[in-house]
């Protein structure tokens, strides 16, 4: 019986290490761990760095992963640590993820690191008048993830070839003085709306768990649509009804 008790424990200790683990939380601090240490690289005399900085916006608040502000103009990072093969065409609203004969949809990195630069332009807009300042884009995949047919104009690459893909840009459009002012105030307007990483990420974790208790009761919860098994290239899955106008798709 205590044999039995003891296997039971260690079961459950290795189910919560492995959920510790795969959680898309977590998993993305990793990620943004790991890019922040490679930007450390970067010469601090040029380039400033900006981790993990939240900011409201017109649709409450944004989390942007990294931003570095430089003579040569202002990097914006978006990480994504994933594994498997990662298809994507930055026109679409989502991309696929497939490991082994499972697909997963997420969220098109590139647009969402559109909505994180509109941000940022906009506060520069209202306090400082710089108008020709270029804003580069860049997708990091962080993980064992294969880039798979991503069809972009926007960098998405691995973490490898990230300091190649900043230093690439050598033309200077701005003062080192006016670098250093930008990520002061940027700063500065983080810490006076006065937000909450972790209330950040429980609004997240919040809205994953409403997403799975839709996707649970076979609704999409992309459009409220409902999901109907489908027979696809790699097995069987459930798919949104409203396709092809919704892509949303889960495994069985």
């Amino acid at each position: 019986m205590n044999f039995i008790l003891i296997l039971i424990f260690i079961f459950f200790i290795f189910y919560i290490l492995y959920e510790k683990h795969n959680n898309p939380i977590i998993k993305g601090e990793k990620g943004e761990a790991k890019v922040a240490n490679i930007l450390k690289k970067l010469n601090s005399k040029k380039y400033i760095i900006i981790n993990n900085l939240t900011i409201k916006n017109n649709f409450g608040s944004t989390q942007i992963d990294h931003i570095i502000i430089s003579i040569y103009g202002i990097f914006v990072i978006e990480t994504k640590n994933y594994s498997g093969w990662i298809f994507g065409d930055e026109r679409n609203a989502y991309w696929t993820q497939v490991i082994f004969n499972k697909r997963n949809n997420f969220r098109n990195p590139i647009k969402q690191n559109y909505s994180h630069i509109y941000t940022i332009k906009n506060f520069l807009k209202s306090n400082f008048e710089y108008n020709n300042i270029p804003f580069y884009s860049i997708i990091v995949f962080t993980g064992d993830a294969t880039l798979k047919n991503i069809i972009s104009t926007t960098p998405v690459i691995y973490t490898h070839e990230l300091l190649r893909t900043i230093i690439k840009n050598k033309k200077p459009y701005l003062t080192i003085e006016n670098t250093k002012k930008i990520a002061s105030e940027l700063k500065l307007m983080a810490k006076k709306q006065n937000i909450k990483q972790s209330t950040h990420k429980k609004n997240i974790q919040k809205n994953l768990n409403h997403r799975n208790a839709l996707s649970q009761k076979l609704i999409c919860p992309n459009c409220g649509a409902k999901l109907i098994l489908r027979t696809g290239k790699y097995g069987k899955f459930y798919g949104c009804s409203n396709y092809p106008k919704c892509r949303y798709t889960k495994n069985i």
